[in-house]
Parts: structure tokens; C-alpha cells; sequence
């Protein structure tokens, strides 16, 4: 194995070994794919298998002592894993990614020095951003946990109201909405909260109003709003047409 890889889970153990950074570890270098979309947002339960797992897959098993006890994975999770339906295969995969993201920008963090204006600036961006991925991650793991202890399908509609449900023909660009009443308007209500926010990011620079307006410039990242902001605008208006059609 490669020195970098050993001394990065060296140093993942010196600093006390954080979950979340293990599993974004091991979601690199880990051998066993079933057990990478296992860990994340399990660590009560699976901390010590994590970091025993990550020493064996990085060839440091030779000399790690396990101080942890060891939690075998269930026979039925790994089936579960084997089988899993496509919405919940989604929320795994995602969960795990966001995990490692929200890894990298502590790590960032950490790593920044000074206290100027532009470093204060970038600390706010990135805790914003660690605070959304929090929000993401808690919402896909008790997802994920109603799906491993109720076999209740997550609702992928609610979970991504920035990703609409696509038709599997992807060379069509048919909005596949949800048919429950219920279901369809509280997908409306999520986008319209992602909605204002887009608003406001173009008004204000920021996901709130702020006392005076502050457009922002044009460039990639306004492009990229405002085809996202037209893109849910479609959306509910497809949601309003369907909750219309329901009530006659």
C-alpha cells in the first residue's frame, strides 16, 4: 500500500479518529464496497469496526491494537445491502458522499490561518456549508434507518427537491411527480423554501434578505442559479397543474 495512503490513516488515528473523516476514508480505500455504504451514520454502532477495517484494508493490521470492541455486521444487513431497492441505494450513496464532503471542509477549515477579512469570510462560507450538509445528512440517515428497521422506501421527492424524479429515458425531459395529494404538496413546499432561497442568493449574495439588495455579478455562478431557480419554477407549476386536476 501506498506510504501517503498509510501515513493519512496514521494520521486520521493521532487525531482521534473522526467517523466521519474514517468513513470518508474508507469509502477511498476501503476493500469491502458493502461495508462503505454501511458505516456512514452508524457510529454507535460501528466505530470500532470501522477503524479496524480501515488499518486492515491500508495493510497497518500488523500492528494496530484494538482497544474497541468489535461488532461483527449483521448477516441480514449485508443482505439488505445486497438487495436494496433504487431509492434506498440512492439515499446510501448520497449519504456517504455528503459524509465525505462535509469531511473535506472541516479539513479545510482546520487548515486555514489568520483572521482577515477574507479568511473570516471563507470560515462563514464554509460553516454555512457544513451546516446544509448537517441538515442533508440528518434527513438521509433517518431515511436510511426507517428503511433498515421499518422497510418504510424513502421518499425521494422530499429528500431531493432539487433533483426531480426523472423517467428512466433520460433523453426525455418528462417531470415524474409523486400521485398522493399530500405527497405532491409537500414536495411543493420544500421547493418553494429551496425557491426562496435561490431568490434571495441573487438579490442578496445570501440565503437570506438582508437590509439593502446586493446582486449578484454575472458570471458561471449566477448562470448556474438561475437555470436551477428555473428548473423548480417548472416544477411547481407541473405540481400546481396535477393538485388542480386532483380537485375536479
Amino acid at each position: 500500500m501506498n506510504n501517503e495512503i498509510i501515513d493519512k490513516v496514521n494520521k486520521w488515528m493521532d487525531d482521534g479518529c473522526c467517523y466521519d473523516a474514517g468513513c470518508a476514508l474508507y469509502s477511498i480505500y476501503g476493500k469491502n464496497k458493502v461495508l462503505s455504504r454501511l458505516f456512514p451514520g452508524r457510529e454507535a454502532r460501528y466505530a470500532g469496526k470501522l477503524k479496524y477495517e480501515l488499518c486492515k484494508s491500508v495493510g497497518l493490521i500488523d500492528v494496530f491494537h484494538e482497544t474497541t470492541q468489535l461488532i461483527d455486521v449483521p448477516k441480514e444487513d449485508e443482505k439488505q445491502l445486497m438487495n436494496l431497492p433504487d431509492e434506498v441505494s440512492r439515499v446510501t450513496t448520497e449519504l456517504s458522499k455528503l459524509t465525505a464532503d462535509r469531511s473535506k471542509l472541516h479539513a479545510r477549515m482546520a487548515s486555514m490561518e489568520g483572521n482577515d477579512a477574507t479568511s473570516i469570510n471563507i470560515r462563514k462560507e464554509l460553516s454555512d456549508e457544513i451546516e446544509r450538509l448537517s441538515i442533508c445528512i440528518e434527513n438521509l440517515y433517518t431515511a436510511k434507518e426507517a428503511w433498515y428497521n421499518e422497510n418504510i422506501i424513502p421518499d425521494i421527492a422530499a429528500l431531493f427537491p432539487d433533483k426531480p424524479v426523472m423517467s428512466n429515458d433520460q433523453k426525455t425531459d418528462e417531470i415524474i411527480l409523486p400521485d398522493a395529494v399530500e405527497k405532491l404538496k409537500e414536495y411543493k413546499r420544500n421547493l418553494q423554501t429551496s425557491l426562496s432561497k435561490d431568490r434571495n442568493c441573487l438579490e442578496f449574495q445570501s440565503d437570506t434578505k438582508k437590509d439593502a439588495p446586493s446582486p449578484m455579478p454575472a458570471g458561471p455562478n449566477r448562470i448556474k442559479i438561475e437555470k436551477r431557480k428555473a428548473k423548480k419554477e417548472k416544477i411547481i407549476e407541473a405540481i400546481d397543474l396535477k393538485l388542480a386536476e386532483s380537485a375536479d
